[in-house]
């Protein structure tokens, strides 16, 4: 057996030598489809070297000095903790790091990011539909402007959207019985857990979750369908277990156990803000000191917590000047007053808590209402996508609940992963690109819906031609 026949026995997509697909749509007609995704791919691995800029602002800096860290031997530096988020991102940056790599190379790479994405989202779609089907389903997907947006940058949502869009393919595969997607489906679990930790509930619960359902369908009904949630309980299993290093690395260096990041206690304390009319959204230490409706209310409160007004430690440079700077209020003892004012104003002021959850899942959705940032073309991009995704969701639940998909299980897991991310969020902190890293599951749904619908469409639209 020849290797290109070996693919096509294993389900590879494009390894097919007939000139129909599965369905009697043409080659000609996948070709394009196809050809026209390849497009898209070039198109954001261009426009992402030529809009490069090497700055680092935002969170860019911290996810670039992080990879630094790693390549030094250690990620929180050794003198201090600045343990603000995952290293799922600065692992993936590490490799051009120890390359000599210039930013805006680190920042080329999002467009094979996006790439990968939409391949892993075809194959995924390619286990339920023909390659005709599959190539248009992953159109939307392809044409999500937000996400170009972030591909002149060295943000994590390029890795976390294709993460999410290969999570969905493995588990495609796993559910079917593929042992080694439940390994890379793991893999893929944890390493999106790492990057963005606001995953980590639907991942430990959704393995829970998936045992319970696989117990069920096993010893209640005796139902055979039960080894999908079987393999699906093992997959998550694996990602959990790929998250014990870095949560063994943050107990030994914070003494606390599980412990993520130090962002928890800040983002509850501005969502929680019960003074002026504000938002809920996050703000900058700087900001505090620079404006003055925020310094009134809280530029005491966060002196109290570690002063970070023009404080440096050494004479260090660049991004670890930048590191050192804030160092006072990301500390694990910060995270912990700043949760504990947070609980506080939310007993003192529970309407005004609601307000901001409120306002957070419009900013969630729309990047909508801000005291900070301006509504945007960026933001327009954002609210737009947002509100089609939506709708594209609400089309699927109802094909859902006709049984008129085409994986029931992979389906509830991408409704518990796009609805508990939300509404997770919401309660926390939010702006419109956090919802970018959630679309493909959103989309993934619409695709598990819509798939079957177009192959009938296809079908009759032949049978049609055939008769006339």
């Amino acid at each position: 057996m020849s290797l290109f026949d070996r693919f096509a026995a294993a389900g590879w997509p494009l390894a097919r030598r007939d000139h129909t697909g599965e369905s009697g749509q043409p080659r000609t007609s996948s070709a394009v489809l196809l050809g026209l995704l390849l497009l898209l791919t070039c198109l954001g691995t261009w426009y992402g070297a030529t809009q490069k800029t090497g700055y680092v602002s935002g969170d860019q800096w911290r996810y670039v000095w992080y990879a630094q860290n790693l390549a030094r031997g250690y990620y929180s530096p050794p003198d201090y903790v600045f343990l603000w988020g995952g290293p799922g991102y600065p692992l993936f940056l590490l490799p051009f790091v120890l390359a000599g790599a210039t930013v805006p190379v680190m920042q080329a790479a999002n467009g094979v990011l996006l790439g990968l994405a939409q391949l892993f989202f075809f194959c995924f779609v390619r286990q339920y539909a023909s390659t005709w089907t599959a190539a248009l389903c992953t159109l939307p997907l392809a044409l999500y402007l937000p996400i170009f947006d972030f591909l002149p940058l060295t943000y994590s949502e390029p890795l976390a959207y294709a993460l999410v869009c290969g999570l969905l393919y493995s588990l495609s595969r796993a559910v079917a019985g593929s042992r080694a997607h439940v390994l890379a489906g793991g893999v893929m679990a944890g390493w999106l857990v790492l990057t963005k930790v606001a995953f980590w509930p639907q991942v430990f619960a959704g393995c829970a979750i998936s045992a319970g359902l696989w117990l069920w369908q096993r010893f209640v009904r005796r139902a055979e369908s039960g080894r999908a949630y079987r393999n699906l309980a093992l997959t998550l299993l694996i990602g959990i277990a790929s998250c014990v290093p870095y949560l063994a690395y943050t107990q030994r260096v914070t003494g606390r156990t599980f412990y993520w990041g130090a962002g928890t206690g800040s983002i509850l304390y501005w969502i929680s803000n019960p003074h002026g009319n504000h938002y809920g959204e996050w703000y900058h230490p700087g900001w505090v000191e620079r404006l003055p409706e925020l310094r009134r209310h809280h530029y005491e409160f966060t002196r109290s917590i570690g002063g970070y007004d023009k404080h440096l430690v050494g004479q260090s440079e660049g991004l670890e000047r930048i590191a050192r700077s804030l160092a006072p209020v990301s500390s694990p003892e910060a995270d912990d007053l700043q949760r504990q004012a947070a609980l506080a104003n939310i007993k003192a002021h529970p309407d005004k808590y609601l307000r901001n959850v409120g306002y957070n899942a419009l900013r969630l959705l729309f990047d909508w209402p801000s005291r900070i940032y301006p509504f945007s073309a960026a933001s327009l991009r954002m609210a737009v996508c947002a509100a089609l995704t939506l709708l594209a969701v609400g089309f699927a639940l109802l094909r859902f609940f006709q049984g008129r998909v085409a994986s029931r299980p992979l389906a509830l897991f991408a409704i518990w992963l796009f609805f508990t991310y939300l509404v997770m969020l919401s309660l926390v902190s939010a702006v419109g690109r956090y919802f970018v890293v959630i679309a493909p599951a959103g989309l993934a749904l619409f695709a598990l819906a819509a798939a079957p619908d177009v192959e009938r469409w296809w079908k009759a639209r032949l049978e049609q031609q055939t008769r006339s």
